[in-house]
């Protein structure tokens, strides 16, 4: 049986959905039962196996209490579909394992608490000029 390629946005929105949701610090059967979902299909939506429709992207936003761009920001356009999500979590670096620590968790939730998309920008420049000294 031929295996169908993961779609690379769908996988990214996924992506954004588990941090949003661990930042959130919602289980997948909390975030199921507010979306009217079973915690399979969260996993299938977190995990880029499902497509998730506008409108419960919309409803994703409502719960999590974010902008819908925040499921689109820093999509790589480079970024390789993966042949499965075991594969993936086999092969994930040691940046994408960073994005899994409390502290990361943290810093993203209150970054994205900062209204001035300005400010942010701003903060994001200085954290750079940071890491790199």
């Amino acid at each position: 049986m031929i295996r169908k390629s993961l779609n690379p946005i769908d996988v990214h929105v996924g992506s954004r959905i588990f941090l949003m949701r661990k930042i959130r610090k919602l289980t997948q059967s909390k975030l199921g039962h507010e979306l009217n979902v079973t915690f399979q299909q969260i996993q299938k939506y977190e995990q880029g196996k499902n497509r998730v429709s506008a409108s419960r992207l919309y409803q994703l936003s409502q719960i999590l209490k974010t902008p819908i761009t925040f499921f689109f920001d820093d999509f790589p356009p480079e970024l390789q579909v993966a042949q499965d999500y075991q594969h993936r979590q086999a092969e994930m670096t040691d940046e994408n394992r960073m994005l899994n620590r409390p502290e990361t968790m943290e810093f993203v939730k209150y970054y994205y608490e900062i209204r001035d998309k300005d400010i942010r920008n701003k903060l994001l420049r200085m954290i750079k000029v940071l890491g790199e000294a």
